[in-house]
Order: C-alpha cells, then structure tokens, then sequence
C-alpha cells in the first residue's frame, strides 16, 4: 500500500480518518475549488436531497441512504463526480476515489462494499464534519444498488 499526503492507505480506508481531514486541508491548495453548497446546487436535478439533507430513501440507519439504478456504478462515478467537483483528488483509483472540498467537506466513493442489502455495490461517503460554510446536507453514506 502506499501513502496519501503523508497518510497511511490501507487499501480500504485511511487510518486515522477523523484526524487526518485537517492535515489533509492544510496540505491542498484551496483557492479555485469547489464546495458541498455549489455542488449541490448543481446536481439537484438529477439528484434530489431532502429538506433534512440527505439524498435518495432510506437505508439500513439514520445515515445510510439509497439511490436505486440501473447501472450502480455509473451513477456513483456520476454521484461522486458531481458532488466533488472542483475538489483535490487524494486518492483516484479505479475502486476508491478521495476527493477535499475547499470548505473541508471530504467525498468518498468506494466501489465495492460488503453492508449493501443486495450485495456488494458502490457507495459515496459525505463527511461535511470539518465544512467551514454553512450547509444543509447531512454526514452519510450513500448506497447506489441495482433496481
């Protein structure tokens, strides 16, 4: 495995997550990049969120959601491209993308997991924990499973 900024990678996730989203700030250029409100903005279209800021119907928890399609990892690349627009890729690979925002909203996309209901799909992660702004979209993990 190698290292992001520094950070250990796993192969599945960073350790010291929680810890790391304010190194991680510190080491990307913050100046022309985009935020969680724009790019929310941008994609409601295609992507509804609620009034209490959470996209798509509800998982397993209060902070799992679901999006259903026909093609989960087209539309999570999709999700993923969208919601982290503008943002510093940390980690971009063809199974785990890592993307900071320049409010400090950190957008993980994982294309494999084992907590699906129907198997293994793609997830998005919204951390907005370390957001500088004021925003409406709530901390969730976003499951895009098969209709």
């Amino acid at each position: 495995m190698g290292r992001i900024n520094g950070i250990k990678d796993t192969g599945k996730y960073i350790n010291s997550y929680s810890s790391s989203v304010s190194r991680i700030e510190n080491r990307t250029n913050k100046s022309n990049r985009g935020n969680i409100n724009s790019n929310i903005g941008k994609m409601k279209n295609a992507y509804p969120i609620s009034g209490s800021g959470y996209f798509g119907e509800k998982g397993s928890s209060y902070k799992v959601r679901v999006i259903k399609s026909k093609d989960p990892i087209k539309t999570a690349n999709d999700f993923f491209s969208k919601i982290s627009k503008g943002g510093t890729k940390l980690k971009n690979d063809n199974n785990f993308k890592i993307s900071s925002l320049s409010d400090g909203s950190i957008i993980t996309m994982r294309i494999s997991t084992k907590t699906s209901r129907k198997g293994k799909s793609p997830a998005v992660d919204i951390n907005v924990k370390k957001s500088n702004i004021k925003t409406t979209v709530k901390n969730q993990k976003i499951h895009i499973e098969e209709e």
